[in-house]
């Protein structure tokens, strides 16, 4: 069971300025979900993420309000018979979410906070994973009773099955680089969420190479430490150029994490390019690792991203991801025909929106300068978001805003 850990009683941030504000802010939380949510007879509110682990990044804004750059991630425990309360549980949660970062915003700015239900059964028994195993390790009950919240007992998973895990973690990163390219393209994000955005992919494409490396630790300073020695080690798996670069990127999301860098001085242009790239030749070596395939058989082609996933993807995993896209017709009556078709020949819903945020991240400025290879990915892509011959050709950002819708609602919200 979970120990009772209130706010103030444990650190949150990585820089110890900024953790008055954040304990504040998550007692506000407690008490707003206790009471609002009293009539569904929560069982208790267990805080997981970087704040759990004492890694929260905060930031001071131009105008003297706090800039979260870490979300407040928190699972509310329910007895199993909270199944009876169906969809009116899950609104309640959104609102209560929605109410206190709008009140959130008269001393700060960028809080967005996630209240994910989740059944006590279902904690107790949750399948291995990154996050349950992070979970376990660090997740704080900052309200409720200790004896009625179990702590998720993780067991021992094979290394192919974490290596999936932490290949999806990939590409769910992956697909917040587009939507931060997006943003950045549209004008509508702040330096310092564009350098945050980057410094953030960093130390996650570390998470899950960490895992391929067999040194996936479960706090960020714990697994610097572990890549950097079996980096630094000869005869590694990885290429001297590649892991060099990991470290050296590493190193400096790590600062940025710390609060010894602001976000701000990240080079952003730059790099979100050599992101990219980093992030086409990492995707191709893990999905090289899961299909023990050599890595020069799959870089620089963008027809085999689509084929990797779709063989990477096991007939069960495809099976689950064709059943929630059919539960979910916010999100299935947006495609027609032609975009089942794409996302069948992909494997399922899942693989088709994760190669589609594969090819924009890695093929972006093939894509928006229109070249041989932008204009066929654009015509594979285009039926799969809903794009026909008689609404024109999409340009980039069309393209990318689609992507990251389907992603965040098909996929970002995937039941644990």
């Amino acid at each position: 069971m979970f120990e009772s850990r209130p706010p103030g009683t444990f650190p949150l941030c990585a820089d110890p300025f900024f953790e008055p504000h954040a304990v504040r802010q998550l007692r506000v939380l407690v008490e707003v979900v206790s009471h609002e949510l009293r009539g569904f007879r929560p069982l208790g509110v267990i805080l997981a993420g970087s704040l759990a682990r004492g890694e929260g990044a905060l930031a001071a804004g131009e105008d003297r309000r706090t800039r979260w750059l870490s979300d407040i991630e928190c699972l509310v425990a329910f007895a199993d018979t909270a199944g009876q309360w169906g969809g009116s549980l899950g609104q309640t949660l959104d609102k209560t979410a929605a109410a206190l970062k709008s009140a959130a915003k008269v001393h700060a700015v960028g809080l967005e906070i996630q209240l994910i239900p989740i059944l006590a059964s279902r904690l107790a028994r949750m399948r291995p994973a990154i996050f349950t195993r992070e979970l376990a390790e660090h997740g704080k009950l900052v309200w409720g009773s200790p004896g009625a919240v179990p702590r998720p007992a993780p067991e021992a998973a094979d290394a192919c099955r974490l290596r999936a895990d932490a290949f999806r973690l990939l590409n769910n990163r992956i697909m917040e680089q587009v939507a931060a390219r997006t943003r950045r393209e549209e004008g509508s994000a702040a330096p310092r969420e564009s350098g945050y955005a980057l410094s953030k992919f960093w130390t996650e494409l570390a998470t899950s190479l960490s895992v391929f490396l067999d040194c996936y630790r479960a706090s960020y300073r714990e697994r610097q430490r572990a890549i950097h020695a079996t980096l630094a080690a000869p005869h590694g798996t990885l290429s001297g150029e590649i892991a060099g670069d990991v470290l050296q990127r590493l190193d400096a999301a790590m600062q940025v994490r710390r609060g010894e860098c602001d976000a701000i001085e990240w080079p952003r242009e730059a790099g979100f390019e050599q992101a990219a790239g980093l992030a086409e030749r990492i995707w191709h070596w893990e999905s090289g690792q899961l299909l023990a395939a050599p890595i020069e058989r799959g870089a620089g082609d963008w027809r085999a991203i689509p084929a990797r996933l779709r063989r990477i993807a096991t007939l069960s995993q495809c099976a689950r991801d064709w059943l929630r896209w059919f539960l979910r017709p916010d999100v299935s009556r947006r495609m027609g025909l032609r975009a089942v078709s794409r996302a069948w020949r992909a494997g399922s819903p899942g693989n088709a929106i994760y190669a589609a945020g594969c090819l924009l991240d890695f093929f972006w400025n093939d894509i928006g300068s229109r070249s041989a290879c932008g204009k066929e990915i654009v015509r594979r892509l285009g039926p799969l978001f809903g794009f026909s011959a008689r609404h024109g050709i999409p340009d980039r950002r069309q393209l990318a805003g689609r992507a990251v819708n389907a992603w965040h609602s098909h996929l970002r919200s995937a039941p644990l």
